[in-house]
């Protein structure tokens, strides 16, 4: 009889969605969660600025434990496990290149296996419908980027919502200038039901982002870290520009049906080719 398979991850939190395809790729098993700083890969490595608490490791269990590829979640306590998934961190020390690879990759890249990142890898999130537009902002990443027009959303405002810390909320309106309603969740199982039951997700590289990515939810991406792009959307349904052809999209329904596939695919290219030629012509940070 084969044995279940350990995993021990460190966070932060994003970093933990952003492994789950590796666990999936060698086959499921119990994931370990540990609360602190992660211990450094090399000596003079700084501790981790934002570590994991206790109280966030318990709403990350809540979350994670309907996965259908993990047996069991829980807290590390210094058990012996088989895949020590903090060692994703040992290439960002040998090769910082990878600052611009997406984080699910770093993870897959650690062990060797593949996985289609176009394809969700969070389930059974039941949805919550508070508004259409879920709005999430991180400023500790805010890059304040031109092309992220957080403007086009003026005329939408009393569909969205914004999620977060209140302190978020604040720079989120004093960045954008953009007054729209907020809503304090009761943990990270509500933020990720919030998102699902929205038509739309609308963030930064935060936590938030994350849930979406996982879920495969039609998302945009904005003010992406010019020099840390570790999370662009992998899907045909993310976005990393903004715009009222995005929102109406997903949010009015004009079209009577959904254009085919191939033609989904064609536009969001296209914005994502110009995105990037604005990057490598400076303009984003």
């Amino acid at each position: 009889m084969q044995s279940i398979r350990t995993f021990k991850h460190s966070g932060n939190l994003g970093d933990i969605i952003y492994a789950l395809p590796t666990i999936m790729a060698l086959g499921g098993g119990v994931l370990y969660i540990a609360s602190g700083a992660y211990p450094p890969l090399i000596s003079d490595e700084a501790p981790h600025p934002y570590p994991v608490s206790s109280e966030a490791v318990d709403q990350m269990v809540a979350l994670l434990k309907n996965q259908p590829y993990l047996q069991d979640v829980r807290p590390y306590q210094g058990e012996t496990i088989d895949y020590d998934l903090d060692r994703f961190r040992e290439h960002v020390v040998h090769d910082p290149a990878l600052w611009r690879v997406h984080l699910a990759y770093w993870h897959l890249r650690t062990f060797h296996v593949p996985f289609d990142l176009c394809q969700p890898w969070l389930f059974n999130m039941t949805p919550n419908r508070i508004n259409d537009i879920v709005v999430t902002y991180s400023a500790i990443n805010a890059t304040h980027s031109v092309l992220s027009n957080w403007r086009a959303l003026e005329d939408y405002l009393d569909k969205c919502i914004f999620l977060g810390f209140e302190n978020e909320y604040d720079e989120f309106k004093k960045y954008t200038g953009l007054e729209i309603n907020f809503f304090k969740v009761k943990n990270i199982v509500d933020l990720a039901r919030i998102i699902k039951g929205s038509r739309l997700f609308i963030g930064n590289q935060c936590f938030g982002f994350a849930l979406a990515e996982a879920m495969k939810h039609p998302r945009v991406l904005l003010d992406v870290l010019r020099l840390r792009s570790n999370s662009l959307p992998q899907s045909c349904n993310g976005y990393i520009r903004l715009d009222k052809k995005i929102i109406e999209k997903y949010l009015l329904r004009r079209w009577i049906f959904s254009p085919p596939r191939f033609i989904d695919r064609l536009i969001t290219k296209k914005m994502n080719d110009d995105y990037h030629k604005n990057i490598e012509g400076g303009a984003v940070c």
